[in-house]
């Protein structure tokens, strides 16, 4: 039987924020989308140009860290990439849903009561 514990973190809007910023990007991470991350980077670090150059060089990883050279192509190399990856996508929607009550985040149709936005 799995662990039931229950945990509550109470976050700031930023930090809401970032986590979910962070939580897109580890669940892109598992399906092979490395390329997400010249999505990440600071604009003022490099002109569009650099960054386009860039993402092409991230998508380059994908048959690597996928095994399907197909590019674009995005799928679980393994299970347990998988398991990990829809995890973080739920707990991305659940934060996602707290932030903005967006109906239509896909977890919360099986446990609405997981989230709510409360004061510090």
């Amino acid at each position: 039987m799995k662990d039931q514990t229950a945990y509550a973190v109470k976050l700031t809007a930023q930090e809401a924020d970032h986590l979910q910023r962070a939580l897109d990007l580890y669940s892109r991470l598992q399906m092979g989308q490395a390329w997400i991350i010249a999505d990440y980077v600071d604009p003022a670090q490099s002109d569009i140009d650099g960054r386009l150059a860039f993402k092409d060089k991230l998508r380059e990883l994908q048959p690597l860290i996928t095994g399907d050279p197909r590019p674009g192509i995005s799928r679980y190399p393994t299970e347990r990439h998988r398991e990990r990856g829809e995890l973080v996508r739920d707990l991305f929607e659940h934060i996602r849903y707290a932030r903005t009550g967006d109906p239509f985040c896909v977890p919360l149709a099986h446990n609405p009561g997981k989230v709510s936005k409360e004061p510090l």
